[in-house]
């Protein structure tokens, strides 16, 4: 098992370097956000706005135009959606 683990490190660094800097930066940027929305912090919002202009412009470049329009036509209105919401207070909500 432990030569098993070393395999998958090994594979998981080697994904890693074949990454892009965008592609990092867009990883980087979704886990920010996802803490911070954890930790109930607006500024969540910023940072996948960031991830999803990322992603959307990697989507395009990857010719991949469904998930392009999905993060571009989708997410980033949702951003701009749910930040305006939770600045606003919204206490409508149970959960």
């Amino acid at each position: 098992n432990t030569n098993s683990m070393q395999e998958l490190g090994s594979q998981i660094v080697q994904a890693f370097k074949a990454m892009s800097s965008v592609e990092i930066a867009a990883v980087v940027s979704s886990f920010i956000c996802v803490y911070l929305t954890v930790r109930n912090n607006v500024w969540n919002w910023l940072f996948g706005f960031i991830g999803v202009l990322l992603y959307g412009y990697l989507f395009w470049q990857w010719r991949n135009y469904a998930n392009c329009g999905l993060n571009l036509l989708y997410y980033v209105p949702i951003q701009f959606w749910g930040w305006y919401v939770w600045t606003r207070g919204n206490t409508t909500h149970e959960g």
